[in-house]
């Protein structure tokens, strides 16, 4: 049922759109362009080595996981208020397929900085320093879902209880 409702989050986000799923590669090329202009180019920010269409797409990707952790979590039981009327299952799987299905966006947006970073690499010559903390990226991600999931039960709660 889990992945039923992960098909459905995914799938209906993108089903009138023209561009679908691709607007998971576009829209954090344009956010991280702008945020190089902004804070690169007019603010001239440091970014201490790291290129910065890395520096920023990543803040981006790790940004837009948590968004969407929290957004979709904050507004399950509001928005799905009329099926838990009429069906019993367990209440967290909204919730829950919410995550799954920003952890695919996520995924998406990954795969994107590493062809990025693929392509610093080879073809730019970035030599980055790269540790065993690239080990943790994982569980990093892990605590970045719960934290999200968790202060998005709360106020999915909350509004719904006050609504």
């Amino acid at each position: 049922m889990l992945w039923l409702w992960v098909r459905r989050e995914y799938i209906g986000a993108y089903k009138q759109t023209i561009m679908g799923p691709l607007w998971h590669f576009i829209s954090p090329i344009f956010s991280t362009l702008t945020y190089i202009l902004i804070f690169g180019k007019i603010a001239k920010l440091p970014t201490d080595g790291v290129p910065m269409f890395l520096f920023y797409n990543a803040g981006i990707a790790i940004w837009n996981f948590f968004n969407g952790c929290f957004g979709s979590s904050a507004g399950a039981f509001a928005n799905n208020a009329g099926i838990f009327g009429k069906v019993y299952f367990p209440r967290l799987i909204m919730p829950l397929a919410s995550i799954i299905s920003a952890l695919i966006k996520f995924g998406i947006q990954f795969s994107l900085f590493v062809v990025i970073y693929l392509y610093m690499v080879i073809f730019q010559g970035y030599q980055p320093q790269v540790g065993w903390g690239l080990l943790l990226i994982p569980v990093s991600l892990l605590f970045l879902a719960g934290i999200g999931f968790g202060f998005g039960i709360i106020v999915s709660s909350i509004t719904t209880k006050y609504r």
